[in-house]
C-alpha cells in the first residue's frame, strides 16, 4: 500500500509541474508579415539583406464594429528593419532591439524585392533560411514586389488595421478572376527550387499609396531568378493553357458588341510536333464550359498567339 502511495505522489508531481520550458505569451512578439530587400554591401561583405518584420500590437487592434485601419491615429503594428547577411542572423539581432522574443508561428506573408528575385545568388539562399526555420509554417504566402518590399508593409487602409493581413486577404481574391493566379506558399517555392521547371509567383505594387495586385513574376527554373512579368491577357492565356480554371470571365467583341463569357470549367490539350527539329510546332486546344442564356454550351478555342507567352515563360 505504501508503494502505491509513493507512485501516486510522483504521478501528481508530473501533472502539476507545468510547462517549465515555455515562454509566457506576454513575452512574445508575433510577426505577421516580413519583407526582404537588397542592402548595400560593405567591404568584404556579400549577400547583405534588410529584413523588415511587422509585429502585431494586440492592444491597439480595433474591436469588431469600430472604425478600423486608416482612420486610427495609433497603429496596430510596428515595423522593425535590420540589415545582415542572413535572415537567421538578423532574427537573432532583433532580440537586442525589442523587449519581446520575435515569434514567426503566425507569419502570413513574405514579400521579396525584385532586386533579390532577379539575382539567383540572393533569391535561393535567402528563401532557404525561411524554408529551414522550424517556426515558419509551410503555408505562408510568398510575393514579389514591384519596388521596395518594406514599403508595402506601410500601407494604411480603411478596412484593416494591419497591412500584412490586408495583403494576405487580397491574394485570396483570385477565385473569380482570370488575371490572378493562386497564392504561392513557401512550401510550394521549396518544390520549385528543387525542380528545373519555370514557375510563377504573384507580384504586387504600390500605386498612389494603394496595393495593386495585377501581375505575376516569371522565374527561370534552372537559375531560380525572375526573368520577366506577366499581366492582364498574358495571365489569362497562361491560365487557359494550364487548363485548371474553375471560375472567371472573358470579355470580347462580336460585331462591335461587348460579350462576356463566364467560364465554369476549362481543360487544355497540348500537342508538340518535333518531326522537324528546326521548326518545332506546338498546338494548344482549349475546351471551356460556361452558361448561356438558353443552355450550357461547350466552346472550343484554338489559340495559336498564346505560343508567344510560352516563349516568355
Amino acid at each position: 500500500m505504501k508503494h502505491y502511495r509513493i507512485l501516486l505522489v510522483f504521478g501528481l508531481v508530473i501533472f502539476l509541474s507545468g510547462c517549465w520550458d515555455e515562454t509566457p505569451i506576454d513575452d512574445r512578439s508575433f510577426v505577421i508579415g516580413s519583407a526582404l530587400d537588397k542592402a548595400e554591401e560593405g567591404i568584404g561583405e556579400t549577400n547583405r539583406i534588410t529584413l523588415t518584420n511587422q509585429f502585431v500590437i494586440p492592444s491597439k487592434i480595433s474591436n469588431p464594429g469600430q472604425m478600423s485601419g486608416g482612420s486610427s491615429e495609433q497603429k496596430a503594428y510596428e515595423n522593425l528593419s535590420v540589415t545582415g547577411q542572413s535572415a537567421f542572423q538578423i532574427s537573432r539581432e532583433m532580440l537586442s532591439l525589442t523587449n519581446r522574443i520575435p515569434n514567426y508561428e503566425h507569419l502570413q506573408i513574405l514579400i521579396v524585392s525584385p532586386e533579390i528575385a532577379r539575382d539567383p545568388d540572393y533569391f535561393s539562399s535567402v528563401l532557404d533560411s525561411f524554408i529551414r526555420d522550424h517556426e515558419i509554417r509551410r503555408e505562408i504566402k510568398v510575393i514579389i514586389s514591384d519596388g521596395d518590399a518594406s514599403e508595402l508593409l506601410n500601407v494604411r487602409t480603411e478596412t484593416e488595421d494591419i497591412p500584412a493581413r490586408f495583403i494576405d486577404t487580397i491574394l485570396e481574391n483570385n477565385i473569380k478572376s482570370l488575371e490572378l493566379i493562386d497564392p504561392v506558399t513557401i512550401g510550394l517555392v521549396h518544390q520549385y527550387l528543387l525542380d528545373d521547371n519555370s514557375y510563377l509567383i504573384p507580384s504586387i505594387s504600390l500605386m498612389e499609396g494603394n496595393i495593386n495586385y495585377d501581375g505575376v513574376a516569371v522565374f527561370d527554373g534552372k537559375s531560380d531568378q525572375q526573368v520577366g512579368t506577366l499581366k492582364g491577357e498574358d495571365i489569362q492565356g497562361y491560365k487557359l493553357i494550364e487548363g485548371k480554371i474553375k471560375n472567371g470571365a472573358l470579355t470580347f467583341y462580336i460585331d462591335n458588341k461587348l460579350m462576356i463569357y463566364e467560364i465554369s470549367d476549362a481543360k487544355s490539350t497540348i500537342n508538340i510536333n518535333t518531326a522537324n527539329p528546326e521548326d518545332i510546332k506546338i498546338s494548344i486546344a482549349i475546351d471551356t464550359e460556361g452558361p448561356s442564356p438558353k443552355c450550357t454550351e461547350v466552346n472550343h478555342f484554338w489559340i495559336n498567339p498564346i505560343l508567344m507567352i510560352l516563349r516568355k515563360v
